[in-house]
């Protein structure tokens, strides 16, 4: 099956109501390392094939100014449908300068992260954050890549653990 013409569409977002100013340069420079350090943060999708850029893309930070509430309701929303599968980036982080205080909005195409992948990401932006706001070189925690878990799967689905298992399953499954 291929995607629809919604595809872009389907994204897991939030948006964080931020305590402390956020330096512009700051928010750049955390989007390009967990983009560096996350190799599915620079997958694109091309027909049925994901595949991942070698370089961080383009576009991923942004700060918005000088929206009143509607403009930004509306902002969020267009944010949320701008996905290009094809081209990436396939997420996003965008701080809106509001009268009503700052916010993020962390958005992620579905196809890059899962409920499991949000926590390790959010970690990684905060832990980003305090290192540049003590000084501290911007660096984390060297990961496995996407191709690497996947392959990983893969191994797991063909081993013999899993065959002893598939007759439990298969007794379960059975009507009573």
């Amino acid at each position: 099956d291929t995607f629809t013409t919604e595809a872009h569409h389907f994204n897991h977002s939030e948006v964080f109501v931020c305590k402390e100013k956020i330096e512009a340069s700051h928010l750049n420079q955390i989007a390009k390392e967990l983009s560096k350090n996350h190799e599915v943060l620079r997958t694109i999708c091309k027909g049925k094939e994901l595949q991942i850029l070698k370089e961080v893309p383009k576009g991923i930070s942004k700060v918005v100014e000088n929206l009143n509430w509607q403009q930004y309701e509306q902002q969020l929303k267009q944010e949320q449908q701008s996905f290009d599968l094809q081209n990436g980036p396939l997420w996003k982080i965008i701080l809106f300068r509001l009268d009503a205080g700052d916010r993020l909005l962390f958005c992620f195409h579905h196809l890059v992260i899962d409920g499991v992948s949000w926590r390790i990401i959010l970690d990684d932006f905060l832990q980003l954050m305090q290192n540049l706001k003590n000084n501290v070189k911007a660096d984390l925690f060297e990961t496995s890549g996407f191709h690497q878990w996947t392959d990983k799967v893969h191994q797991f689905s063909q081993s013999r653990e899993l065959q002893n298992e598939i007759v439990y399953w298969n007794q379960l499954a059975k009507p009573s």
